[in-house]
């Protein structure tokens, strides 16, 4: 048995010992919640990776339809497209250190 055993520490133990099947159960408990935060922290991961990719779209987008509006002589509909991709710019930055808090 292991000397870091959270039953060895249990001052109830003399009166009530742990099963073998209840010292299992504990640990297999554990595990699981072990296997399930690392799940949930790899979809957390994903979705934050989806949220820069869509960013990232909207920028170029935004600046595609500028170019096009300002081609066409639309230069308020340009500025406005340019308005825009800043946004999806500040957006994107602001997910790019929310995933690095993430990372951490």
């Amino acid at each position: 048995m292991q000397d870091d055993d959270p039953w060895d520490h249990d001052p109830d133990r003399a009166k009530n010992p742990p099963t073998l099947v209840a010292k299992t159960r504990t640990y297999a408990g554990a595990a699981d919640k072990v296997r399930q935060a690392g799940r949930a922290r790899e979809r957390a991961a994903l979705a934050k990776q989806h949220e820069l990719d869509a960013h990232a779209r909207a920028i170029e987008l935004h600046e595609r339809a500028a170019e096009l509006q300002e081609r066409l002589g639309h230069h308020d509909r340009a500025a406005n497209a340019r308005a825009h991709a800043q946004h999806a710019r500040e957006l994107h930055a602001q997910a790019l250190a929310e995933k690095s808090e993430q990372e951490r």
